[in-house]
Parts: C-alpha cells; sequence; structure tokens
C-alpha cells in the first residue's frame, strides 16, 4: 500500500504480505493479506495506491518467475499477474476509516 500524496509522491508501507509459492499457470487462486499491521493519516488530496508485484527488488533477490534460487541457475521466465474482476472471481480492497472528528495519537 501507497500513500501517494496530491503532488504524486509516493512511498511503500508496507512489504511483502503473502508467503512466496509457485502458482499453476491460467489458475485462479483467491489471494487474502490479512497482516497489513500498519496505519498512516491520509490528508485530505491524498491518495492509495495499492501495488501488486511478483518481486520485492531490491529487498530481497529478484524473482525469476521460476522457483528457482539465482544462486543455482540464471534463466527466466517472464511473470504475469491478473486481477480477476467479473461475475465470478470478485476483486475487492477493504480498508478500515477511522470516522472524522475521532482523536488520534500525534
Amino acid at each position: 500500500m501507497c500513500p501517494t500524496s496530491t503532488s504524486g509522491c509516493a512511498c511503500s508501507m508496507s512489504g511483502p504480505t503473502a508467503k512466496p509459492e509457485l502458482v499453476e499457470p491460467g489458475k485462479v487462486y483467491r489471494l487474502e493479506l490479512n497482516r497489513l499491521l500498519t496505519s498512516n493519516l491520509f490528508r485530505k488530496g491524498h491518495r492509495i495506491r495499492v501495488q501488486v508485484s511478483g518481486a520485492f527488488m531490491p529487498h530481497f533477490s529478484r524473482n525469476l518467475q521460476t522457483g528457482k534460487s539465482e544462486v543455482i541457475t540464471s534463466a527466466m521466465q517472464v511473470g504475469h499477474i491478473r486481477i480477476h474482476d467479473d461475475a465470478g472471481h470478485v476483486s475487492r480492497i477493504v480498508l478500515p476509516v477511522i470516522p472524522a472528528g475521532t482523536a488520534v495519537a500525534k
């Protein structure tokens, strides 16, 4: 999750939230990210940008998209991420909201 200011400047608030595992190409997976242990006050005009990525460079080694370590191979393949959004595969992002006027820690 990336808070994005009115000027367009964005920063990452959270790191990888899913356990890495190989997936079967063409198969639809349900992914729940319940471990977003972070908070942020989004000021008026700010936006939330959600990024989905098949890698987390430069924080971790690059993802070869093969399930193998770059220590033992240099073979790579192109990875594709598809977000499904149709009647059979509803995608959504649910974020908790603190009501206006609620006291927050400074």
